[in-house]
């Protein structure tokens, strides 16, 4: 079969193209296991695995943890304490079923802000909180003290943006417009309120004006009876 080697992966874009989405499932077990799987590929590219050869052509071009960065998405659970590890190394929700919410929380507003913290009341992160959605916050910021303002998902958001682009194709998933898209370029839109939203990020200006052209964005301006 085609791309069989290890080698191949990249060369005919299967395995650059595949997503895994892990959920639901835990997240604690994986820094420990991308740390073995990295130490293993390493002593491949030496020559050998115990009393196993390993010619270079055999050999996986970048490191597990890099496959898993760039293929791989994660929802997190908590408070255990693995999972509250896996959320300082940056996995982004946090699940009502496995969360401590007293009534003070429940009573919070969809969409306020919150600062998260582990069964020892460590501080982990910035969320932002729904008591109403089975992912009851979303980690906003690693800093606890950060301001979310206008700035900050400017920043944020053209950064994320430039980078998508920067790729290739001209969409954020590639060579052609899809939900990513339109989803991102929504985004964009509820902050029309910054004037200076993407100034220094040209390629991500150049790719909404480009959204905003499509019939399909202008439907969905309609259908929210924002046109």
């Amino acid at each position: 079969m085609p791309g069989n080697r290890p080698g191949d992966d990249d060369h005919l874009g299967i395995v650059a193209k595949a997503r895994i989405v892990i959920t639901e499932a835990g997240v604690g077990f994986i820094p420990p296991l991308l740390k073995q799987m990295d130490f293993y590929h390493q002593e491949m590219r030496r020559g050998h695995l115990g009393e196993i050869a390993f010619e270079p052509d055999q050999v996986l071009p970048m490191t597990p943890s890099e496959y898993f960065q760039r293929n791989c998405y994660v929802g997190c659970s908590f408070p255990g304490p693995d999972e509250a590890r896996a959320i300082r190394h940056g996995f982004p929700w946090v699940y009502a079923d496995e969360a401590v919410l007293d009534r003070r929380t429940r009573g919070v507003s969809p969409g306020a802000l919150a600062v998260l913290e582990d069964a020892e009341r460590r501080l982990l992160a910035l969320v932002t909180v729904n008591p109403n959605s089975k992912i009851v916050a979303r980690v906003m910021d690693a800093d606890p003290e950060a301001r979310i303002d206008a700035a900050w998902l400017e920043a944020r958001l053209s950064r994320a943006l430039s980078a998508a682009l920067a790729k290739g194709g001209g969409w954020l998933m590639g060579g052609r417009f899809t939900v990513a898209d339109l989803n991102a370029a929504c985004a964009v839109f509820y902050l029309r309120g910054a004037p200076d939203l993407m100034a220094a990020f040209p390629a991500a200006q150049e790719w909404y004006a480009r959204c905003t052209a499509r019939e399909g964005f202008r439907e969905m301006l309609r259908l929210r009876g924002e046109a």
